[in-house]
């Protein structure tokens, strides 16, 4: 299985931080992000990959992941909103 299949299938196709459905957007809207950034010391196996849409994957830069994810938590609808707003897949 392909590592991109891979994550999708561990993260029942959500993003790894707001949880927007990544197959809904579109496709170059979806990355693999290191949740301990390699300039942190983080690993490049799978149990440091996490796909996530590219807003989140943006906004996390290197942050420290449970920092992130306590800021994503609040914000969380918005993200999803612009997602869903500027990058869903064409219907056809």
């Amino acid at each position: 299985m392909a590592l991109k299949d891979y994550l999708i299938w561990r993260q029942r196709g959500l993003c790894g931080y707001c949880e927007v459905n990544l197959l809904e957007v579109k496709q170059n809207q979806m990355t693999k992000d290191h949740i301990i950034a390699k300039s942190n010391g983080g690993a490049g196996r799978r149990s440091n990959l996490i796909l996530s849409c590219k807003t989140c994957n943006m906004l996390k830069l290197s942050l420290d992941p449970d920092a992130f994810t306590a800021w994503i938590s609040e914000n969380k609808t918005s993200i999803q909103n612009y997602n869903l707003t500027f990058h869903a897949r064409d219907s056809t």
